[in-house]
């Protein structure tokens, strides 16, 4: 059995006060490190799968994507209607943050409280 993760993402969609390295962004992704904590910030716009820009979470890192992100990543996150904000697996299902020893009974609640949300 592979020790490797599974990569995961913050996604949020961005308000008329989300700080916006350019105008045409309307949410972001985070990709996140092992430990969950945000590496790189790409932003993107509802009419693209391009991104349009790609900021490091933190001043000490530069601005580089090396990593890609998955259109099923991308896509999900277009399609959310409310947006406090969701953790996302590879595949774009909602997961919970790394840091929590998750269950099947907490994985589902979490789901069904982001389904209930974007009815």
């Amino acid at each position: 059995m592979s020790d490797a993760r599974e990569a995961r993402y913050f996604v949020s969609g961005l308000t008329e006060n989300s700080h916006r390295p350019v105008p045409d962004a309307e949410f972001q992704i985070e990709i996140l490190n092992d430990i969950g904590q945000g590496e790189t910030i790409v932003y993107f716009s509802y009419r693209s799968n391009e991104p349009l820009a790609i900021i490091p979470a933190t001043k000490a890192r530069t601005a580089a994507l090396d990593h890609t992100i998955p259109e099923a990543i991308v896509e999900a996150t277009r399609h959310r209607s409310n947006w406090p904000g969701y953790y996302l697996d590879e595949s774009g299902q909602v997961t919970l943050p790394s840091f929590m020893n998750q269950t099947k009974e907490m994985l589902d609640a979490e789901r069904e409280k982001v389904r209930s949300r974007n009815r």
